[in-house]
């Protein structure tokens, strides 16, 4: 390493990398987070219960390693978090990227916006082959513009109502963007060790109920789009998500003040999504339990006939669904 090019980080900041099974990248992920030109102070690399060569090259790389038995991505975070005092935690994923520039572009916001105790940036997406698939996450569908927030310049913003403006714009914070004190980490609690799913959406809107976010708008996170992506289960995920947005509603006191706002409208999204996933696999009892979570309160069109299907059963479903292909096909 040219340590001209690097200069040593005048904050405390770990690096905290879960990996499972991570052999394929994780040596990108770990020379991103060396490559820094605001060098962190640690690089933990947690190893899951990987049964490839994850941890052999983690040792490798020789940065701190933990290796665990296999409990989820929520155990890595939090038993990597319970290796490091600094004052900073910043997630990295072991499939994803950062930009050279990107830890120091985060400080230089925080240093002047001491207030924010969490700072995200904009990332772009890109597939095993290295193609860009999207350039800016935040502008792809214009969602991020509707957001309220307040302009500190040119490619920095702060947003104060957080959920609110998730509700309105959809979310947007990924793990390998985020940079948050730990003393935060400590007041909102650690993630969820049993959520599978969503975990880090439940696990921030706790956090933000004690802190502003500071957006650095440029893509300084390459998140990677393959098939072992977590959120390509469309019925787990949805399922995933509700079992967030239950805890949500069970102990609302625990999240940003408007977080309840934010999980009906998730839940409004994932109830259809589950429920027809449920009916394709023939879990017609489970499909009725789910779409019955909003019955008669705030139910929609989509959400009513994926319910009237499940009460009615497979016969008039499987004929529906062809019908609809049959349509479909005629139209093209």
């Amino acid at each position: 390493m040219d340590k001209d090019k690097h200069r040593k980080s005048n904050v405390s900041v770990a690096v905290i990398i879960p990996a499972y099974n991570a052999e394929a990248h994780l040596e990108q992920a770990v020379k991103s987070a060396r490559a820094q030109s605001l060098t962190p102070e640690e690089i933990v690399v947690v190893n899951d219960g990987s049964s490839d060569r994850t941890a052999e090259i983690a040792e490798d790389l020789g940065v701190k390693v933990l290796s665990r038995s296999n409990a989820g991505v929520s155990a890595a975070r939090n038993s990597g978090i319970g290796m490091t005092d600094c004052e900073w935690i910043a997630f990295l994923d072991a499939d994803d990227v950062w930009e050279p520039d990107k830890l120091e572009r985060q400080f230089s916001a925080i240093n002047a916006h001491p207030q924010a105790g969490l700072v995200t940036t904009d990332f772009c997406q890109f597939n095993d082959e290295g193609e860009i698939v999207h350039a800016s996450f935040l502008s792809q569908d214009g969602r991020y513009a509707s957001i309220v927030k307040k302009k500190l310049g040119d490619k920095l913003s702060l947003i104060q109502e957080s959920s609110q403006g998730f509700s309105n714009g959809g979310y947007f914070l990924v793990p390998s963007a985020v940079v948050v004190r730990r003393a935060l980490v400590r007041k909102a609690g650690l993630f969820d060790e049993s959520l599978r799913y969503a975990e880090d959406l439940e696990f921030f809107l706790r956090v933000l109920k004690y802190t502003p976010i500071l957006v650095v708008e440029e893509p300084l996170v390459r998140y990677r789009v393959h098939g072992n992506n977590a959120s390509n289960d469309r019925l787990k995920m949805a399922l995933g998500v509700l079992a967030t947005t239950d805890r949500i509603f069970s102990s609302p006191e625990r999240y940003e003040s408007d977080a309840t706002v934010y999980a009906q409208s998730l839940e409004r999204r994932n109830i259809p999504i589950a429920g027809r996933e449920l009916l394709e696999i023939g879990e017609f009892a489970e499909a009725r339990r789910v779409l019955s979570r909003r019955f008669g309160v705030g139910m929609g069109l989509r959400s009513f006939s994926l319910w009237l299907s499940a009460v009615l059963g497979p016969m008039p479903f499987h004929f529906a669904l062809s019908l609809k292909r049959k349509l479909s096909g005629k139209r093209k």
